[in-house]
């Protein structure tokens, strides 16, 4: 099986000119503009994060609605995370939320839109503990001023290293849900004892993900998507060149020049793509 990782967040906005400036705000950095798309990165330009997409006249989707629920940027380390709520706090960015998860420390926020928005980092790997085979994870409140002391000056730009670290989702079956996520894609769960969700983590098999749930699924009676979307594209990392291939033959997915494509439920697009075992650093350029 592939090594399974996030790639960038496609985020549908009202106006690119206010996304955009909230973005920068709160650390991020614009590398590419061409309206209505703007490319965000961290202070390593070269990767792309998250990509606003303008289309004037939608609306964030009614708390009953299926999609989104927040997009985790993992930032990488408990100092850079202690410097961006030193910056939020200066700028006067409102917190939704502060928690502490036991395998990480988490920010929360939503974007002008109410895309929400989580910055957290992940506690080492080795200190993370499981009970009856399941992850042991909380949400317990954030010890905010221990937090801060790691980082005695404000941290305005989110540091090189930071990535999509999961994507939380509502959906309307968590069964069907993790059908596709684990039957399909081979996600694994590794969290039921959430009321209502579940926890999947990517499959790694050629490396070690040090990273928290790749996917979060809260189930519950809902409606279809209408209006805002979160596209996020999945990459397949492989040694070999025809493992793509078959994985994306496995999911019967539509050939691109970018890779294999296949929408799924829930307004979730899904990219497979094969990367060589060695690929150099490119800065980013747009392709139409």
């Amino acid at each position: 099986m592939p090594t399974i990782v996030l790639g960038w967040v496609c985020l549908q906005v009202s106006s690119l000119e206010c996304s955009q400036a909230f973005y920068e705000r709160i650390g991020l950095r614009t590398a590419l503009l061409k309206p209505p798309f703007a490319v965000l990165t961290s202070a390593d330009t070269a990767t792309a994060l998250l990509i606003l997409w303008e289309r004037p006249g939608t609306h964030p989707a009614a708390p009953d609605m299926t999609g989104l629920y927040h997009v985790a940027l993992r930032l990488p380390g408990e100092t850079a995370l202690a410097g961006v709520l030193r910056h939020l706090l200066r700028q006067g960015i409102p917190l939704e939320g502060a928690s502490d998860h036991l395998v990480s420390q988490a920010l929360y926020l939503s974007d002008p839109d109410g895309n929400g928005i989580e910055l957290y980092a992940d506690r080492p790997r080795h200190t993370w503990q499981r009970c009856n085979g399941e992850l042991l994870m909380a949400t317990r409140p954030l010890d905010v001023e221990r937090l801060l002391s790691r980082a005695p000056a404000p941290l305005p730009i989110l540091p090189e290293g930071t990535s999509i670290g999961h994507l939380h989702l509502r959906v309307a079956q968590l069964d069907a849900a993790e059908r596709f996520y684990a039957g399909m894609l081979g996600l694994e769960v590794q969290l039921r004892s959430y009321p209502g969700a579940l926890s999947l983590p990517p499959t790694a098999t050629t490396t070690t993900l040090g990273s928290t749930p790749g996917a979060l699924l809260d189930g519950s009676p809902a409606s279809t998507l209408q209006g805002w979307f979160c596209s996020p594209w999945v990459y397949t990392r492989t040694r070999y060149s025809n493992s793509s291939a078959a994985a994306a033959n496995r999911l019967q997915l539509h050939s691109r020049s970018s890779g294999w494509y296949s929408p799924t439920h829930g307004a979730i697009d899904c990219l497979l793509r094969r990367f060589r075992r060695y690929q150099p650093r490119r800065r980013l350029q747009w392709v139409c």
